[in-house]
């Protein structure tokens, strides 16, 4: 059954009932947008027994009654987006939970990262997209050794392979990084790569865009992600500038024109390019930025060294744009520039020419709210 907890339990001092609830959680955001709910596992005879009763200062009062009998309970907060489950230890409630909330809510929910039933039993009610974090959607704190877990508006089926994979990564994450350190292993898929290589030949000026993660898989026990353009995401900029997008995984170009203007035969990423990316860092949380050039594309993302401790160069754009101006002129192959611009150290960069565009890279970056997520 579920029983409000501001307009009945608190309202009405049900204090007996309060006795056999650990702590009421309470979001640190403006209670008056949130509502507060418990669900309580109780036997079908015990229900029957308050239905019977006649009046609602009977059922308060059963209710309150010390012989009172409940085998498990959960905490509901939500607003009219998302719907927080908290000290959910019987995940066979989740069936009754769903269905008494709207279907438009998302439902959020943390468990503990060796709870392989309860893990199992969440999955097999499709939440998925599992991350790290010491906060909850609606600020309430979240245990260290746990596992956060989504599941959104109508979603009726999933690929569990994928989820699993996704669990595992981010376990992992939690066992294996640095104390504020994130990773992921992605690939761009063949049509991606064939998509960017036409777009310095094929569009005279600079072009942006979003990346997404449409899937994962394994290579060697590793999990790797998949990555594709989001085609409904491309801007386009001036001859020589575009801004960088703040997405989570975003892209911009060097077009073929820009070569000829400039008379150069490589156009690694300028310093407005590393400062759109750090900026978009602070603001969005991007994880990497490719820069899509007619040799090869360059992968910038944030140095293992300074993803731990991002905060540091959070406003030192003019220092940063300084020492990352590196003429097209300085070195002779993208090689011998990325050997260089890694021993700067804020940045890290990864130059893959079109002949191994397919390979996997791995990427560092910084935890959101003390945790990971993909």
């Amino acid at each position: 059954m579920l029983v409000d907890i501001d307009s009945i339990i608190l309202k009405y001092n049900l204090y007996n009932l309060i006795d056999k609830l650990s702590d009421i959680p309470g979001s640190t955001m403006d209670k008056s947008l949130n509502h507060r709910a418990v669900v309580l596992g109780i036997s079908r005879d015990t229900m029957d027994n308050m239905n019977m009763l006649a009046t609602s200062q009977n059922r308060l009062d059963f209710l309150n009654n010390v012989g009172f009998s409940i085998n498990s309970y959960a905490f509901l907060i939500c607003n009219n987006d998302i719907c927080e489950i908290h000290n959910l230890n019987d995940t066979n409630m989740i069936p009754f939970i769903i269905k008494s909330v709207s279907p438009t809510i998302t439902f959020w929910v943390s468990v503990e990262m060796n709870d392989v039933k309860n893990i199992n039993n969440l999955v097999s009610h499709r939440f998925n997209s599992p991350f790290t974090s010491r906060l909850s959607p609606l600020h309430n704190n979240v245990h260290d050794d746990t596992i956060c877990l989504l599941k959104a508006p109508g979603t009726t089926s999933s690929d569990l392979g994928k989820v699993y994979n996704d669990i595992e990564h981010i376990s992992t994450q939690y066992i294996s990084m640095g104390a504020d350190i994130c990773n992921i292993t992605a690939k761009f898929t063949p049509e991606t790569i064939d998509h960017l290589r036409k777009i310095p030949v094929q569009d005279t000026t600079e072009i942006a865009g979003a990346m997404k993660i449409v899937g994962n898989h394994k290579e060697h026990e590793k999990i790797i992600y998949d990555i594709e353009i989001n085609d409904e995401s491309i801007v386009k900029g001036d001859n020589e500038l575009v801004e960088v997008l703040n997405d989570r995984y975003n892209f911009h170009s060097h077009p073929r024109d820009a070569y000829i203007r400039n008379g150069v035969n490589y156009a690694w990423p300028s310093s407005h390019d590393y400062i759109g990316f750090l900026k978009a860092v602070f603001y969005s949380k991007s994880v990497f930025h490719v820069v899509v050039t007619l040799e090869g594309i360059y992968i910038i993302s944030i140095s293992p060294e300074y993803a731990g401790n991002i905060e540091i160069v959070k406003y030192e754009y003019e220092y940063i744009k300084k020492l990352y101006q590196i003429p097209y002129n300085t070195f002779k192959t993208p090689e011998e520039y990325i050997v260089h611009v890694n021993k700067l150290k804020i940045f890290n960069v990864i130059y893959m020419s079109w002949n191994n565009t397919m390979e996997d890279f791995t990427i560092y970056y910084p935890k959101t709210n003390g945790g990971c997520s993909i």
